[in-house]
């Protein structure tokens, strides 16, 4: 498998086949207020690369609606991608990163499908 999985801001989003990461849902916020700096993104192909992962992980993922990601799991897909990835430089740690500056008490985030 490829490696070097990408983590996008608003200004590096080529189309709008992308899952949006944040912190905080709501299903009275619209379309638009999920595309604005505070969210990355995670391209289309880059999560092809993580569905195989996320399929043994997450029992019912959808890949075109909100999903609460509990960190613990989503290090389990790390995991797992990592044991056959070793190339990977950059995506996971992006995302650690990122889990740092969570909502206090907050144990999960969001990912939106295209």
């Amino acid at each position: 498998m490829e490696g070097n999985m990408r983590i996008l801001s608003l200004k590096e989003i080529e189309d709008s086949c992308v899952y949006n990461i944040f912190f905080e849902y709501n299903k009275t916020f619209k379309y638009q207020d999920y595309w604005n700096e505070k969210c990355y993104y995670i391209s289309m192909e880059d999560m092809l690369l993580l569905e195989p992962y996320m399929d043994k992980v997450f029992i019912n993922f959808d890949y075109y609606g909100p999903n609460k990601v509990e960190i613990s799991d989503w290090n389990k897909v790390k995991e797992l991608y990592l044991a056959e990835n070793t190339d990977e430089d950059g995506f996971f740690e992006f995302i650690d990163k990122w889990l740092e500056n969570r909502p206090a008490g907050n144990s999960y985030f969001w990912i939106l499908g295209p």
